[in-house]
């Protein structure tokens, strides 16, 4: 008897090793499945959602234009702030006005002509007040003294109608100053684009 006794001691040992292994196994193998899991289980047992990063492809390209990486420019630049360039120092007479239409914009193009045969624009602000937007212009007038008429003799004010610019006109400032008055339909963002060779004034209304 008690030969039996000591064999059925040894067997429960042996059972309970191995219960104790296989827990051990089954704790490590369910810890080790939920190690890569990064959502959380509320109180009530519903999955909370899993936060994941933004993306933007926009890409920020300088000079403040802020594109997209397929090469389309999204106008960062088009604003209400005032703008303002050009150098003093020079003699120009006001020569054309016009208008011209791009990619999302109108423009009202200011054609200027140097009798001091200076290359560079003249100084100039630009502002908008309530659906106007105002252009100064250092150094310029509309009277060419050697020809002893105006400069530009088209219409004052220049309509056009467009999509968002409604007219553009002149009026002389003082002596050496010209005020061009670019009439919107609505008040809109815009910009400034120089050229030098005819000095041009480009003034770009967001559409």
């Amino acid at each position: 008897m008690a030969a039996k006794k000591g064999g059925g001691l040894k067997q429960n040992l042996v059972w309970i090793v191995i219960i104790g292994v296989l827990g051990i196994l089954a704790y490590f193998t369910l810890a080790g499945g939920n190690s890569g899991n990064n959502t959380t289980k509320t109180k009530n047992g519903n999955v909370a959602a899993v936060s994941t990063p933004k993306t933007t492809s926009q890409v920020d390209t300088g000079g403040g234009n802020t594109q997209n990486t397929s090469g389309k420019s999204l106008g960062a630049s088009f604003n209400l702030s005032p703008k303002n360039g050009g150098t003093l120092g020079g003699s120009y007479l006001l020569k054309n006005l016009s208008m011209s239409k791009g990619s999302g914009y109108e423009s009202a193009n200011i054609f200027l002509k140097s009798i001091s045969g200076n290359s560079s624009f003249p100084k100039y602000g630009a502002s908008i007040s309530g659906n106007t937007i105002i252009v100064t212009l250092s150094d310029t007038k509309n009277f060419d003294i050697d020809a002893g008429g105006y400069s530009y003799s088209g219409a004052n004010p220049l309509t056009i109608n467009g999509s968002v610019i409604k007219s553009i006109g002149w009026v002389q400032n003082g002596e050496d100053s010209i005020k061009i008055n670019i009439v919107l339909k609505k008040q809109a963002s815009f910009n400034d684009v120089v050229s030098n060779n005819p000095p041009t004034l480009e003034i770009r209304v967001a559409i």
